[in-house]
């Protein structure tokens, strides 16, 4: 009795540590997949081809909201702090692989390098130090809670975000399409409302906000809403509604109207 017993403790021993495992079988498959693609651009200071393109945006599209749907299991998988971690280093070698013509042309002193930090190197460090840890324990405290992972939403709008959308566009269309001229607090403190709760930080990836204990990714569709509102307001502070910001608003206010 006693040996099974020790035997069944070891066993149970194997299978915790087996669940300490940092990657996921998709996520390590994937992640070997794309990393040489942007070592290699980086190292040859060429643009990434349209497929290469393709592949990387496959490939945030699967992770970017810190879960993605298993095909094996048929079911979400909420991925872990190391995994969230690796994703955005990766993403950091991604977006600096290539240099721009002014960080090529631009000269500086070895005494001033410190001031010009090279992001791609800096991400492929903390890359290298990332795929070195052996499980979740010893995860750097830096990397434990520090990326959300996002709500799924149907359609091009989480609900709370396209109503309060939809609140604007009735507000201020008179403002826009008709002759209504006088900007009230009214139409005024619901915009700077907006604004503070989805402007986010762009300077930072994603582009995402919180909201109601939830955290919530942005896409092409919100970003451009957010983008318009924030011109609309800009334009009125300025006394004047630009051409563009109208557009803007039109095309927001069609989008809104066609994926109700």
């Amino acid at each position: 009795m006693k040996k099974l017993l020790v035997l069944l403790a070891i066993v149970f021993l194997l299978t915790a540590c087996g669940s300490k495992n940092l990657l996921s079988e998709d996520f390590k498959k994937d992640t070997d997949q794309v990393l040489p693609i942007i070592e290699s651009v980086h190292e040859k200071q060429n643009n990434f081809t349209k497929k290469e393109t393709n592949l990387l945006d496959s490939f945030i599209s699967k992770y970017e909201l810190g879960q993605y749907y298993d095909t094996k299991d048929e079911k979400y998988h909420k991925m872990n702090d190391a995994e969230k971690a690796i994703f955005y280093q990766i993403m950091g070698m991604r977006n600096f692989a290539v240099k721009t013509e002014d960080e090529k042309e631009k000269a500086i002193l070895a005494s001033e390098e410190d001031l010009y930090p090279d992001k791609y190197k800096e991400s492929k460090e903390k890359l290298d130090k990332l795929m070195k840890t052996k499980s979740l324990d010893d995860l750097p405290s830096e990397y434990k809670g520090k990326y959300p992972t996002y709500e799924r939403h149907k359609g091009l709008y989480p609900k709370q975000f396209k109503k309060d959308m939809d609140e604007l566009i009735r507000l201020y269309d008179p403002i826009i399409n008709e002759d209504e001229t006088d900007v009230t607090d009214k139409e005024w403190d619901p915009l700077e409302s907006f604004l503070k709760q989805y402007g986010g930080d762009d300077a930072e990836y994603p582009f995402d906000y919180k909201q109601n204990g939830k955290y919530f990714l942005t896409n092409s569709f919100m970003d451009r809403a957010i983008k318009t509102f924030n011109s609309l307001k800009s334009d009125i502070d300025d006394g004047h509604i630009d051409a563009d910001t109208i557009d803007g608003f039109n095309s927001v206010k069609e989008n809104a109207e066609t994926f109700d």
